[in-house]
């Protein structure tokens, strides 16, 4: 039964007990506020069967038309409350704990990955993807992958929590292959293999090369007409 306070418990004992209450409701599968209202109603319903004894010693009778007090189960309490995620808006557990962030990606710890020209790709690219910082060998303006088949490709989640409002999590792991121009690159899978890192290169409707890049990070598709269209990305 959940209590019908309006006030945090934490304002009101002191934080060792706070925490020691936490791990309690933890073990049961409650929230905080559950258990302390379940355990206040086991204290007064003991109390009222206490004092039902002494008068049942005085008028036996009475015990065999006492009802019996039937209570509905209690649901169990997901797993996923007792383990706050950047998801589920600190599992709001009755306080405003950070969220576990193991496995994501703060901004700080990742390039983001953005189109360097003006022009959106409609229906090709979304400006959510980045690339962790610590698998990266910067060189000037160049991002070289520190290892061609260990880089993962993240993309941001919008969390709803004040602590990390915005976290990264993987969504490709990188492999290395031949382009279209017998190009070894390093590109994505899980449908990303359209984000390249390697020499682009861009040619004419006769087949001629007019442009050519090495080292670029690059995203590759079909345009409507049919011809392969690469844009540079930039790493910020």
């Amino acid at each position: 039964m959940p209590s019908k306070s309006t006030k945090p418990i934490s304002g009101r004992v002191d934080n060792e007990t706070y925490f020691k209450l936490m791990e309690l409701a933890k073990n049961k599968r409650m929230t905080l506020s559950q258990f302390v209202g379940e355990t206040l109603l086991s204290l007064t319903t003991t109390t009222r069967i206490l004092g039902q004894i002494s008068t049942d010693d005085e008028f036996p009778e009475m015990v065999k038309r006492t009802p019996k007090k039937v209570t509905s189960k209690r649901e169990p309490i997901p797993e996923h409350v007792f383990n706050p995620n950047p998801l589920n808006d600190y599992g709001r557990v009755g306080v405003d704990i950070a969220p576990d962030i193991s496995g994501y990606y703060t901004e700080e710890q990742v390039y983001r990955l953005e189109l360097s020209e003006k022009t959106p790709v409609r229906g090709k690219w979304t400006n959510n993807l980045a690339i962790p910082k610590d698998q990266l060998f910067r060189e000037g303006s160049t991002f070289f992958p520190i290892n061609e088949t260990q880089t993962t490709l993240l993309e941001a989640y919008v969390t709803g929590n004040s602590a990390y409002p915005i976290l990264y999590k993987v969504v490709a792991n990188s492999f290395s292959i031949l382009d279209e121009n017998n190009q070894e690159c390093v590109t994505f899978d899980n449908r990303y293999d359209g984000l390249r890192f390697g020499t682009c290169i861009e040619k004419d409707s006769n087949g001629n090369v007019v442009y050519q890049s090495y080292n670029k990070w690059y995203y590759s598709f079909e345009a409507l007409n049919g011809k392969i269209k690469n844009v540079i990305l930039t790493l910020i």
